[in-house]
């Protein structure tokens, strides 16, 4: 009796060691992407990674989706301005012929 329970653990512990290894493998990948991602974040928020990101009033909290909002709203309207130009010269080039 006691060897069946003896030999059913080696494969219980290969197979917790090989999954724990695959594991930690993926948490090592993603904390490599947030390194490597850690440049254009400070980049966007204009504060240090190493600072903290996390906003130390609500205020702050504020000032940072007014800034995230303000530059993805200007990219938004010059996309769209620009589309509208375009549709206009096309209507416009096609009535003069």
């Amino acid at each position: 009796m006691a060897d069946i329970k003896r030999d059913g653990l080696g494969p219980a512990i290969a197979g917790l060691i090989a999954s724990g290894v695959l594991f930690f493998a993926g948490l090592f990948v993603i904390a490599e992407l947030f390194l490597q991602l850690a440049g254009p974040v400070d980049s966007l928020f204009g504060k240090n990674t190493t600072e903290g990101l996390r906003p130390s009033t609500l205020d702050y909290a504020f000032q940072e989706l007014w800034s995230i909002a303000v530059h993805r709203g200007l990219q938004a309207g010059s996309a769209w301005r620009s589309a509208t130009k375009r549709s206009r010269t096309r209507r416009g080039s096609a009535a003069c012929a």
